[in-house]
């Protein structure tokens, strides 16, 4: 589980560098791809398996808690974003792919800091 959330943190450290980088990169793909029916099947896996290995990994972590914690967030989140269905999700798409890149410094910096304190919390 450590690798799974160490590979996850790298992920995160990497998208965030290249939002801060090239935002264009990120959000182009999101909107090419918004309605794909993939890209909300991704959202869900994800969102479980990295609460599951959060939740697994947290009681030998330094911050046990704060990884319990963001484990079930992130299990709620995905089955928050499997329940909304797809009309929902798309339009929670549309409203990302219109204000995510807005905020593109914030949203890359926390995802850079997010990835660390992972990184960290594990190691």
């Amino acid at each position: 589980m450590h690798t799974l959330i160490f590979l996850f943190s790298v992920f995160l450290i990497a998208m965030g560098a290249i939002i801060l980088m090239k935002p264009s990169a990120v959000f182009d793909l999101l909107e090419r791809h918004k309605r794909a029916p993939t890209l909300q099947m991704i959202a869900v896996v994800v969102r479980v398996l990295l609460g599951v290995a959060l939740i697994v990994a947290a009681p030998a972590s330094k911050f046990p808690l704060t990884l319990a914690v963001i484990g079930w967030i992130a299990i709620f989140a995905g089955i928050f974003v499997a329940a909304m269905g797809r009309t929902r999700f798309i339009q929670l798409m549309e409203w990302a792919t219109k204000v995510l890149p807005k905020n593109a410094i914030l949203i890359g910096v926390i995802a850079i800091m997010l990835g660390s304190f992972l990184a960290y919390a594990i190691r």
